[in-house]
Order: C-alpha cells, then sequence, then structure tokens
C-alpha cells in the first residue's frame, strides 16, 4: 500500500475540493433559473448576460459606461473613444501638443510627433536637418538620412566620392569597381588577365581557361600522363579505370 506524507495529502485533499467547488457551481448555474437581462447560453448550458450588461453575481446589470467611452465588443465591458485613454474608471483624455498627432495604437502616451518634429519630453521640437539630409519616419534614431549618394560624417552629409571606373551601390552610402576592373587603394585598376585566361564571373579577377591551372598571375598547361585524363573541372587530370595515381604517373 502506497504511503502518503503529509504534504502530498494535503494537495489530494486541496485539488478534490476544487473540483467539487467547481462542479458544484457548474450545476448549480445550470440550474439555476435565467435572471433578468440574460440568456440561454447556445453551448454548454447556463446562461450569460445580455448585450449591454454585465454579471453581478447571479444578476445581470448594466454597464457602467464613464464619459467619452463606449461598449465595446465583448457587450460586457466598455473602451475608451478614440483621443481618450483608460484612467481606472475614467477616461482622461489625450494631450496632443502642438505639431503632433494621434496615433492608431493604444499604446504609449497615444501620439507622436509630425514629420519633420522629434518628441522631447511631451513635446515635439524641429528637427535640424543638416543639407543633403531629408527627414525619415523612423520612431528612434535622429530623425533625418542623408540623401543617395551622401553619407554621414559627424552629423553631416558628404557626397562620396566615385572615382573612375566605378559605380555607387544600391544602399547608395558606398561604390564598387565596374566590371573588369578591381578595388585597390580607392582606385579601380583594370584586371590583367593573362594568356589562357579570362574574366571570372565577379568581374574582379580571372580564371584559367579548360586545360590550364592558375600560378601565380599566369595560367600554366595542365600536362596529362598516359593513360589519364583532364578532370571535370580541368584545370587538373586524373587516372583512367582501372589505373591509379602514383605521383605524376598512372599506374595498374
Amino acid at each position: 500500500m502506497i504511503q502518503l506524507n503529509f504534504l502530498q495529502k494535503s494537495m489530494v485533499i486541496l485539488t478534490f475540493a476544487i473540483s467539487f467547488v467547481g462542479v458544484s457551481a457548474s450545476a448549480q448555474d445550470a440550474k439555476s433559473p435565467i435572471p433578468e437581462n440574460a440568456h440561454e447560453k447556445r453551448f454548454g448550458g447556463g446562461w450569460d448576460c445580455n448585450w449591454g450588461f454585465e454579471r453581478d453575481g447571479s444578476t445581470c446589470v448594466p454597464v457602467k459606461v464613464p464619459e467619452n467611452a463606449f461598449i465595446n465588443s465583448s457587450g460586457h465591458s466598455w473602451q475608451c473613444e478614440r483621443g481618450y485613454r483608460k484612467f481606472i474608471d475614467r477616461c482622461e483624455k489625450i494631450n496632443v501638443p502642438e505639431n503632433g498627432y494621434l496615433t492608431d495604437s493604444s499604446l504609449g502616451d497615444g501620439w507622436e510627433c509630425n514629420r519633420g518634429y522629434k518628441e522631447e519630453g511631451q513635446k515635439c521640437v524641429p528637427l535640424v536637418i543638416p543639407d543633403n539630409a531629408y527627414p525619415d519616419n523612423r520612431l528612434f534614431g535622429k530623425g533625418w538620412q542623408c540623401y543617395w549618394g551622401f553619407k554621414e560624417v559627424g552629423g553631416r552629409c558628404e557626397k562620396i566620392e566615385v572615382p573612375a571606373n566605378a559605380y555607387l551601390e544600391s544602399s547608395g552610402i558606398g561604390w564598387d569597381c565596374d566590371r573588369g576592373f578591381r578595388q585597390e587603394n580607392n582606385v579601380c585598376k583594370p584586371v590583367e588577365i593573362p594568356a589562357n585566361a579570362y574574366l571570372n564571373s565577379t568581374g574582379d579577377g580571372f580564371d584559367c581557361a579548360r586545360g590550364y591551372y592558375r600560378s601565380g598571375r599566369s595560367c600554366m598547361k595542365v600536362e596529362v600522363p598516359e593513360n589519364a585524363h583532364l578532370d571535370y573541372a580541368g584545370n587538373d587530370w586524373e587516372c583512367n579505370e582501372p589505373y591509379r595515381k602514383v605521383g605524376d604517373q598512372c599506374v595498374p
């Protein structure tokens, strides 16, 4: 027989008591008459208050809607009108500062500053926007961004100097060399392509042609021994079957 300690016995008794109370309450609710301003539930038995009423024990009382509020979609509570926020049992007006506007969200203070202004305490103050910049709509940060082709340097927007044979990248805050050129000391120099080579896919270097391998800045011919062939990449060789590689030869 399992022996329970005092704590385990107490938990069993408490669980049974809670279950008994819940079942008894449900049964009592199902058997109790439907009060005024209430209706029978469609599922699960029992009753619920009509729209505009809230439950108070075994009765339904009208929802007390304060000034500048309305009954919400549940029908059993209330919420404040736009431009107001809930404070205990009433709705307080949201004080929107000059050059600000009400937001759609009920979070925070309920207002944001207009474009070209930033929040400072409970006010909206004008942004100091440098030349070649524009105000953005981000809630955080300095409130402005440099135009495309300019970058921020010490609170200013300086033009990006693009060297010859280069172009501004998509972000607008840097540059890349044209195809066939490579960056070296902030200039774009032509890619030197040796014999038996071609410009690679990135456009800033070269690859050796099939049958040649890279050695420094040159492409050397692959010497294929007897009973061997060029590999898939074409820059080395491998033995035919059933030969195997030993040094630079293919032996049975």
